[in-house]
């Protein structure tokens, strides 16, 4: 069986308790964004950089726990693909 890290321990990618980056450099997900994109010379439009931290934000919300069907253990289960 596949084990992955459980959603709690993902709870603090949006609000971590002293900032973001090993060091805490970071004060917000935007700083962190704004770096990857200047770093790595991405190229991330506005509306680019908006939707991925509405994402990276959408990891510690509760909304995005999707209940498990019973019976049903790939991928379908978790609502990811369309059957």
């Amino acid at each position: 069986m596949l084990r992955t890290r459980s959603l709690p321990t993902i709870s603090t990618v949006a609000d971590p308790p002293s900032g973001f980056y090993h060091d805490s450099r970071f004060a917000t997900l935007e700083d962190v964004v704004n770096h990857y994109d200047n770093h790595f010379r991405l190229g991330l439009s506005a509306q680019q950089k908006e939707d991925l931290i509405k994402y990276l934000n959408s990891l510690s919300s509760a909304q995005s726990v999707v209940p498990h069907e019973e019976g049903r253990d790939d991928h379908r289960s978790a609502g990811l693909f369309p059957t």
